[in-house]
């Protein structure tokens, strides 16, 4: 059995230890609700959510970053590249790059290819 050492409050009572779940533009609640959960059963277990919670969900830039690493030999020319993530960079990552990848469905993805109105109704 692994010995940790608990903080205690005035009373000797163990210390509340409170922590966000994510913001409110980037989390669901229905999210929120399932990770609360989860973290109150690990504390149950007399273990520490904040080190013992499964891995994090990574974000859609994280993921994209990754891709974009990963497919450097592939594109034609260094600038393709670029091109790439800058695009990514200027568009999506502004509307879902904080979003888990697993939170990301159809609405989102179509907010991302939303026109952007250069002066023309529906030009890219």
């Amino acid at each position: 059995m692994l010995w940790s050492k608990v903080r205690k409050n005035k009373k000797g009572a163990p210390l509340r230890t409170d922590f966000g779940l994510g913001g409110a533009d980037v989390v669901t609640l229905h999210l929120v609700s399932e990770r609360a959960l989860e973290y109150r059963r690990i504390a149950k277990q007399g273990l520490n959510p904040r080190f013992n919670a499964r891995q994090e969900v990574p974000t859609f830039e994280e993921v994209a970053q990754q891709v974009h690493i990963d497919r450097m030999p592939t594109w034609k020319n260094a600038r393709h590249g670029r091109q790439w993530i800058n695009t990514l960079r200027d568009y999506a990552f502004p509307k879902i790059g904080r979003m888990q990848i697993d939170a990301i469905d159809q609405p989102e993805v179509m907010m991302c290819l939303a026109p952007r109105g250069r002066g023309v109704e529906g030009s890219w």
